[in-house]
């Protein structure tokens, strides 16, 4: 048994709302036919245990912004940079896979001792507030040792209880939340479903290492249309290509935008370009999340949220394509 805190379902949104003064209010919402995470102006709007079209990428890691201005005249050249405006903001309803992949973005845009002052900025101005979810049809995040009721990254982790929330702060900006509102301590068990899910496992991606060469990389090639859509909606893919938008003669602006390893321009330099087909564009993509991973951190680039393959036109599925390998790896054993 965990001490927790609970709090009526019917109760959440009024104590949300009590904190609307200090922060920016963010969390998924109708927009248009799709769920997505934006700011809302009262917790009612707020949808929660529900599966968003584009992760919360986007609050830290905009597809588009502009790192710094410049001016050239008589007197030199003069550079202003741009750094985003900070707002206090809480960010309520991130489901564990969510969750792990803001660790993942963490350490990308902040390890290394050289942190981002875009991403880094917003992030330390955000307070993170998870919830178990309800797994649906493309989820697999079991597969990369974590599971829905898992809180990690979470300054306050929420657990459905029936009518009611059980709730538990993971860092002083979490408890500090709890101080306010009708929430009442209580003895409770923490929900923990975990275990393998079924998709992807240590066979598969040693497998997946074991066929750089393989032809089925060309016939998933023939599919890929190069759109980017699996880029766009995954929270760990971050790749962005830096651009100057003119402004007249005297000046402009420096931005960055979203770049995937699916654009045929990716990896163009000097004019050649190594992957100049489809082929090694999602062998690429495929292997930087399941095999590669980020090195720095030994933590998957995929936590398993679905996105990719919802998103996907052409019907590629990342977890198919990891079965496939231990699949084949077993028939080729049974007929020696």
């Amino acid at each position: 048994m965990t001490e927790l805190w609970r709090i009526k379902k019917c109760d959440l949104p009024a104590w949300l709302n009590i904190w609307r003064e200090e922060y920016e209010l963010w969390g998924a919402r109708p927009e248009g036919p799709v769920m997505r995470y934006g700011p809302v102006a009262d917790a009612t709007e707020l949808v929660l245990q529900v599966r968003t079209r584009d992760s919360a990428k986007n609050m830290f890691f905009p597809a588009t912004e502009t790192m710094f201005s410049f001016r050239h005249d008589e007197q030199g050249l003069e550079l202003n940079q741009q750094l985003p405006e900070l707002k206090a903001r809480l960010l309520v309803g991130l489901p564990s896979c969510d969750l792990q992949a803001l660790l993942v973005m963490d350490n990308v845009f902040g390890g290394g001792g050289h942190a981002d002052p875009y991403y880094s900025g917003r992030r330390q101005y955000t307070v993170v507030v998870g919830v178990a979810c309800e797994p649906g049809e493309f989820f697999f995040c079991q597969d990369f040792g974590f599971g829905p009721d898992t809180p990690t990254g979470a300054d306050l982790f929420l657990w459905d209880d029936g009518s009611n929330w059980l709730a538990q702060a993971f860092s002083e900006a979490g408890a500090r939340l709890l101080q306010a509102g009708d929430w009442e301590k209580v003895q409770a068990t923490v929900p923990n479903r975990s275990g393998p899910g079924g998709w992807v496992s240590a066979d598969s991606v040693a497998r997946l290492r074991e066929r750089f060469d393989d032809p089925r990389w060309e016939r998933l090639g023939e599919r890929c249309l190069g759109c980017g859509a699996c880029a766009y909606v995954c929270p760990t893919c971050h790749c962005f290509d830096i651009d100057d938008m003119p402004h007249g003669l005297e000046g402009g602006e420096r931005y960055r935008r979203w770049d995937t390893c699916a654009f045929a321009g990716f990896t163009a330099a000097a004019g050649h370009n190594p992957r100049p087909d489809q082929t090694g564009r999602i062998r690429q993509r495929v292997m930087h999340k399941l095999v590669y991973g980020d090195f720095r951190s030994d933590r998957s680039l995929c936590v398993g949220c679905g996105r990719c393959v919802a998103a996907c036109p052409a019907g590629i599925d990342i977890r198919a394509i990891a079965r496939e390998a231990v699949r084949e790896k077993k028939e080729v054993k049974a007929g020696a």
